[in-house]
C-alpha cells in the first residue's frame, strides 16, 4: 500500500484536465516573464492570477487539502528553480545573448560596442527631453537614455557624460 501523500500526488497528475495544465504552465511562463523584464507587474500579477484560477479549478474537480498542498509546493519549487536559473544566468549574460538583448550599440567615437558605455565618459551631448533625474539625450547619431546627477535639466540642454554605472549612464548640465 503506498503512503497517502504519494496517492495524493498520483491523483492530483492523474485527474488534472488540459485546461488547468495550461493555466498553470502559462501562469509560471508569466511569472518567470516578468523576473527577466519586469512591466509594472503586469506580468507576474497576471500569472499569479492563471496560477490561483488553475488551482480552484483543480480542487473543484474533486480535489483534497493534501492535494492542494502539493501543488501550491510543486508550483512554489518550480518558480523558485527558474528565480535561481535566472539570477544564476544574468551573472554569467548568457541570458542575454539567448533572448537577443546583447546587441550592438553605436558610440559617438564611430567604433560599436555590445553594452558597453564607457566610450561615452567625458562626451558631451543635448537633453531630447527633461531630465527630472531620468529622461534622453541624444548624442552623435543616436538617442541614449541617461539620468542626471544633479537635480532637473531642461530640455535642449548641453549636457556631459560624467559616469557610467553599467547600463546607467549619468550626465551633468554643461554652463
Amino acid at each position: 500500500m503506498q503512503p497517502y501523500i504519494i496517492s495524493e500526488l498520483v491523483r492530483l497528475f492523474a485527474d488534472m484536465s488540459f485546461v488547468v495544465i495550461a493555466l498553470l504552465v502559462f501562469g509560471i511562463v508569466l511569472i518567470a516573464l516578468e523576473m527577466i523584464t519586469p512591466e509594472r507587474g503586469r506580468f507576474g500579477i497576471s500569472g499569479l492570477f492563471l496560477v490561483v484560477v488553475a488551482f480552484v479549478l483543480r480542487m473543484l474537480a474533486g480535489g483534497s487539502p493534501a492535494m492542494l498542498f502539493l501543488l501550491v509546493a510543486i508550483t512554489f519549487v518550480i518558480i523558485l528553480a527558474i528565480f535561481c536559473v535566472i539570477t544564476i544566468s544574468q551573472k554569467t549574460a548568457w541570458i542575454d545573448a539567448a533572448l537577443g538583448r546583447e546587441e550592438l550599440r553605436n558610440v559617438p567615437d564611430g567604433s560599436q560596442k555590445r553594452n558597453n558605455y564607457g566610450a561615452l565618459l567625458g562626451q558631451i551631448g543635448t537633453t531630447t527631453s527633461k531630465l527630472a533625474p531620468s529622461g534622453q539625450m541624444y548624442l552623435g547619431d543616436t538617442t541614449f537614455f541617461v539620468t542626471s546627477d544633479l537635480g532637473i535639466i531642461e530640455h535642449d540642454k548641453k549636457v556631459r557624460v560624467v559616469e557610467v554605472r553599467g547600463e546607467q549612464i549619468v550626465v551633468q548640465e554643461i554652463e
